[in-house]
């Protein structure tokens, strides 16, 4: 009778384990980035937190010599690059000014597609999406006033489908028109201000509408405006106006600082004229605070 017992609860006991368990082929993998990740805000803004990471200026830490336009820099090649000599190095310069550039977009256009088809509220996905927008024109734009026309890639390619890898180069001005095009978008999307201390130091609306007026300040410029377009120095004009605008209404209003001997001591906050920054925390390690300052002083 007891050995019945046992057999008993035994069969019982691996029936409720059995209903318990799922296949093993069945489990979602929680290192590979899908579709499911745009359906939930957290894990949305934490994708574009990493395209902060990699996309906004980094501080150097002593090597941004290599990138002086102040005299020779101590890699020639560079030097080259910035003084317009195309020489037969010229292509490394290229490369280490510029190697990871396409890898970079490629992660923004996942994020900007997975949010466009997301079926997140339109007031929870549009500020993560102007941020992702913003980006991808940074990144076109430290090419474009470089380069002139680059190809433009505004979409996730997939190696295994896609016909043809290679996108032609387009003209600058269509360059230009793919960037504005971004910042507008941003513009829209974004808020004026962002109302909680921790998200200080995200893009805002005002920083979209900055970049948007230097952009079209340079395309406005002799650099590319050879024939003096006065229609380019009119949008360029309005765009500049607007940022102005736009940046007058954070809560701390961005305009010139009013003393200039004070500009690089004043909180990142606070400081008027802080546009777009990158923030460190007073535990981010002495390299990023005040073991840096006392070694370059």
């Amino acid at each position: 009778m007891n050995i019945m017992k046992i057999r008993i609860y035994i069969s019982l006991a691996t029936v409720f384990l059995l209903a318990g368990c799922t296949k093993v082929l069945d489990k979602y993998d929680l290192n590979v980035v899908d579709d499911r990740i745009w359906e939930d805000e957290e894990q949305a803004i934490l994708f574009v937190n990493n395209l902060y990471d990699t996309n906004m200026p980094e501080m150097s830490l002593g090597t941004n010599d290599a990138y002086s336009d102040e005299s020779f820099s101590s890699t020639q090649t560079i030097t080259d690059l910035l003084y317009g000599f195309y020489g037969p190095n010229n292509i490394d310069a290229v490369k280490e000014l510029h190697k990871d550039n396409y890898r970079l977009i490629r992660q923004i256009n996942i994020c900007i597609s997975g949010l466009e088809k997301s079926g997140l509220d339109e007031n929870l996905k549009r500020p993560i999406l102007g941020q992702a927008l913003f980006l991808r024109a940074w990144r076109y734009w430290n090419m474009v006033k470089l380069y002139g026309g680059i190809p433009m890639v505004n979409r996730v390619q997939d190696p295994f489908q896609e016909p043809d890898l290679n996108i032609p180069r387009s003209k600058t001005s269509e360059s230009i028109a793919l960037i504005v095009e971004d910042l507008d978008r941003a513009i829209e999307f974004l808020p004026v201000d962002w109302t909680l201390d921790k998200d200080k130091g995200r893009i805002t609306g005002g920083v979209a509408a900055a970049l948007k007026g230097r952009v079209l300040l340079n395309w406005a410029s002799p650099l590319f405006n050879r024939n003096n377009d006065g229609a380019r120095w009119q949008s360029a004009y309005d765009a500049n106006a607007k940022a102005v605008e736009l940046l007058a209404q954070m809560r701390a209003p961005r305009a010139l600082h009013p003393e200039f001997s004070s500009i690089f001591t004043v909180d990142v906050l606070n400081n008027t004229e802080a546009v777009f920054y990158r923030r460190y925390s007073a535990g981010a390690g002495a390299d990023y605070t005040s073991g840096w300052e006392g070694r370059v002083r």
